[in-house]
């Protein structure tokens, strides 16, 4: 992503449609500022450094007034849509993933997986990681858990056994000593499956 004042930054997203992207708000909208990305690319399952599926470029996106606003973790959820490449688009080359409705997953098993930035640093090359693990509590809105991850890897998927999105990873808190303990983002909900229903029409 780029921004107005030519800063640059990068998020992980998942193909929810053949030309939508499913990512975190704050990744398309600063809600201190209240101003958005002037452009962005996707690059779909990158190995070894290299787009498997070829580059898109984001040609709009949805984001909540309640994101742009407040900042809430319970909104920070966009959905990207994609111009097509050479004729085609995104999920028609590398597919996608359905979304699904959830109330209550506490003790669920999630998988999250995206493009974290030690390990991209440490390899010297962007490789997707992920890991896996229970959901250790919740409200109505949003999930926690104790899966590792790290920049770069915000605004993955979470994803249920099935391999369908259930929620996105945002943020990472930390004890008063800076310490981290635990990870989490919106699920899910009636209100998010409805917005990014919305959003793939």
């Amino acid at each position: 992503m780029e921004w107005a004042d030519g800063s640059r930054g990068s998020c992980t997203g998942t193909l929810i449609g053949i030309d939508r992207v499913l990512t975190n708000g704050h990744c398309v909208v600063n809600p201190t500022t209240q101003r958005g990305i002037v452009s962005a690319t996707v690059y779909p399952g990158v190995s070894g450094s290299t787009a498997l599926f070829g580059a898109y470029n984001a040609i709009d996106y949805y984001v909540t007034s309640h994101w742009i606003n407040t900042g809430a973790i319970s909104q920070d959820y966009a959905v990207l849509v994609l111009s097509p490449s050479n004729g085609r688009h995104a999920g028609e080359r590398a597919g996608y993933a359905g979304i699904r409705q959830v109330t209550n997953i506490l003790n669920q098993n999630i998988g999250i997986y995206g493009y974290p930035g030690d390990l991209i640093r440490r390899d010297g090359a962007i490789n997707q990681y992920g890991m896996s693990g229970n959901v250790a509590s919740e409200d109505s809105q949003v999930a926690y858990y104790t899966i590792d991850t790290a920049p770069g890897q915000l605004g993955s998927a979470m994803l249920n056994t099935s391999n369908q999105v259930i929620g996105v990873h945002s943020s990472g808190f930390s004890d008063r000593n800076g310490n981290p303990v635990r990870n989490g983002g919106p699920k899910m909900s009636s209100f998010m499956f409805e917005f990014v229903s919305n959003a793939l029409n």
